[in-house]
């Protein structure tokens, strides 16, 4: 079963962290939950990978993450900093589509190109990017011709098969003025946050999110689905 303790989780004090620890509990307790079930249909968890991968870790401080963004020269997310000082990344859980994610000692920039992503392309813009109301999706002859990938910040480990990671805002907001430009859309301040990338290889499939808490939710629900 996933080791980890409630009451390691009920010691974060810090009222802007609590809809965070409420969050993880809950995509702990569905994680267990369909972890028993597996198991009541005879599949097998050696308890040795649970004792050595717990799915919650100790909290990374402000320090470390201040630190990390010097390094990477860049600011991250508030909701995934938020985040990493409940939980320094997570373990593995057992369940395939639930990815570990690295502890942000473990960031680091790869070059698209490198890592065999330079024919992803961002397919969806959600309305908070666009300031349209609306979500835009490339056409197929606008997927051929978008800005490629490319830097990307990978925020799950690396032996995972579904590939987290982050897009940074200048290529949020150069690819969308290209789109938009493409399309005839008039763009008063291109609006540049990051977004959240989802890719499994062996599906070649991919999955933008708008946010990383909003991806994280969604951990619940696919679990309970």
């Amino acid at each position: 079963m996933v080791t980890a303790s409630a009451s390691s989780l009920d010691d974060i004090t810090n009222e802007e962290l609590r809809g965070w620890v409420e969050l993880i509990k809950q995509i702990r307790a569905t994680a267990d939950a369909s972890i028993k079930k597996e198991e009541a249909e005879g599949v097998s968890f050696d308890q040795r990978v649970f004792d050595d991968y717990p799915f919650i870790k100790a909290p990374a401080s402000q320090d470390a993450i201040q630190q990390q963004e010097a390094t990477l020269q860049t600011t991250l997310p508030d909701d995934y900093k938020q985040f990493l000082q409940v939980t320094n990344g997570t373990g593995w859980t057992g369940i395939g589509w639930i990815p570990s994610l690295c502890g942000v000692e473990q960031l680091r920039w790869e070059q698209a190109d490198a890592v065999g992503f330079e024919s992803l392309r961002v397919e969806t813009f959600p309305p908070s990017v666009t300031s349209l109301g609306e979500t835009i999706s490339l056409t197929s002859e606008e997927f051929d011709e978008a800005p490629p990938l490319e830097r990307v910040l990978r925020i799950s480990d690396e032996d995972e098969d579904t590939i987290v990671f982050l897009l940074e805002p200048e290529y949020v907001r150069k690819t969308w003025v290209w789109l938009a430009g493409k399309r005839g859309i008039e763009v008063k301040d291109a609006p540049g946050q990051w977004l959240l990338f989802v890719f499994v290889p062996w599906m070649a499939s991919t999955k933008v999110h708008p946010t990383f808490e909003g991806y994280m939710r969604t951990r619940v629900r696919t679990i309970k689905a």
